[in-house]
């Protein structure tokens, strides 16, 4: 996946009413934190299930993980973050959230970067977020989730991911 640092022209050109947040890797320092509030986790689920800026047609595996790993098995593990009925379109494409005159284009894998590799991203996201989804539209995200009841389960070779 493509790295850009956060708040940057997106798109190619230097427009700055486009910017990019969390196109992060192994390879650059990024900022790291504690996550927002549940509640704005919660919103940040139902923009990646539901806002698609532009779907990508494939995968697009993060670079924190092994190849063949998709992040879905690790919010499970680690959090208490329900799933979505499509969750693979939680690792599938881009989202973009306004904050005043601008637009922020991350890819979904932010969550994944958020809740595993504590990513925090700047505040404009966080606001961009907070304004995309209202409360009445959080209820009823949340009513239609889908809760696994059973344990993520690890292949033998994945001792690594705990690190």
């Amino acid at each position: 996946m493509t790295y850009l640092p956060d708040l940057c022209p997106y798109g190619g050109g230097a427009d700055a009413s486009h910017l990019a947040v969390g196109w992060i890797d192994k390879e650059h320092p990024f900022t790291t934190g504690a996550p927002p509030e549940d509640a704005w986790i919660r919103k940040l689920l139902h923009v990646a299930a539901h806002r698609k800026f532009r779907p990508f047609p494939q995968f697009h595996f993060s670079p924190f993980l092994p190849a063949h790993v998709l992040p879905v098995v690790l919010w499970k593990k680690r959090n208490s973050y329900p799933m979505t009925e499509n969750a693979a379109s939680l690792v599938l494409g881009e989202i973009a959230v306004r904050h005043l005159n601008q637009t922020l284009h991350a890819p979904a894998l932010i969550v994944h970067y958020i809740l595993n590799q504590n990513y925090l991203p700047p505040p404009e996201f966080i606001l961009g977020v907070n304004a995309a989804v209202s409360d009445e539209d959080l209820a009823d995200f949340e009513a239609r989730l889908s809760f696994y009841d059973a344990p993520a389960r690890k292949p033998a070779d994945s001792a690594s991911w705990d690190s």
